[in-house]
C-alpha cells in the first residue's frame, strides 16, 4: 500500500525522496484496523496511530502519549538512559491491563490480549510477542522498574533486571505488542457498529471473512 502510494507520487512528478517519509504518506495496518506511522527514525512500521481512536478516551490518551515518545526517542543516542526506555514497559504493561480489566490482573489481561491477537497476525509475528510479553515476564520486569525491592509476593529487584529496555531492540516488542493490542480493540468496536448497521451481512458472511481470511 504504502508502495503505491509512492508511486503515485513519482507519476504525478512529486519529490517522493522528500514527500515518503511525511506521516500522511505512511500508511499501515494493524489488526484490520487503517492507521498512520508517526515519524520518526527507528522504525518503518511502528509507533502507530489507527485513524479512527480507541472510544475510551482515558486509553486514547495513555496510548497517545507513549506513541509521542517512542517517536521523540530517535532523539536520544543508545544504549538510553535508565527512565527513557524502562518507561515503555511500565505504559505497556498499564495499557494493557486497561484494556481487559475484567480480567482482574495485568498477567491475565496479556494472556486474554494474546489469544485475541492470534485472529489477527501470522504465527511468527504471535511466537514473537508471547514470547515478549508472556514467556519473557514483561510484568516481571515493569515491577522491577517500578517497585525496585521484591514485594511479598516475590520478584526480582531492580539491579537484576536493571535497563531492560535501553535500546529500540529491547522495547520494540513491548511497542509492537501494545499497538496491535490498541488496533484489534479499535478493530472490535469499529466491527460492533457494523454489526449494529449491517447486522445480517455482517455477522453471516463478512465478519467471517475478514476474521479467517
Amino acid at each position: 500500500m504504502r508502495s503505491e502510494i509512492l508511486a503515485h507520487l513519482d507519476t504525478d512528478e512529486q519529490d517522493v525522496s522528500e514527500l515518503g517519509g511525511r506521516e500522511e504518506f505512511s500508511p499501515v495496518i494493524v489488526g484490520w484496523t487503517f492507521g498512520m506511522v508517526v515519524q520518526n527514525d527507528i522504525d518503518l512500521n511502528l509507533p502507530a496511530i489507527p485513524a479512527t481512536p480507541i472510544k475510551n478516551k482515558h486509553i486514547a490518551a495513555a496510548y497517545e502519549g507513549l506513541v509521542r515518545h517512542v517517536a521523540a526517542l530517535r532523539l536520544e543516542a543508545e544504549p538510553w538512559p535508565d527512565l527513557v526506555g524502562t518507561s515503555t514497559l511500565v505504559r505497556g504493561v498499564g495499557l494493557a491491563e486497561a484494556l481487559r480489566p475484567e480480567e482482574g490482573s495485568a498477567r491475565a489481561a496479556i494472556k486474554a490480549l494474546l489469544r485475541e491477537s492470534a485472529r489477527y497476525v501470522p504465527s511468527p509475528v504471535q511466537t514473537t510477542l508471547a514470547n515478549h510479553w508472556d514467556r519473557g515476564d514483561i510484568i516481571g520486569k515493569r515491577n522491577a522498574v517500578v517497585h525496585i525491592m521484591p514485594t511479598s509476593s516475590g520478584g526480582l529487584p531492580f539491579l537484576d533486571v536493571m535497563n531492560p529496555a535501553d535500546n529500540w531492540g529491547k522495547i520494540k516488542p513491548t511497542i509492537q505488542g501494545i499497538t496491535q493490542f490498541i488496533f484489534q480493540e479499535v478493530a472490535r468496536e469499529l466491527a460492533d457498529e457494523a454489526s449494529e448497521v449491517h447486522r445480517g451481512i455482517w455477522d453471516q458472511r463478512l465478519k467471517w471473512d475478514v476474521e479467517v481470511w
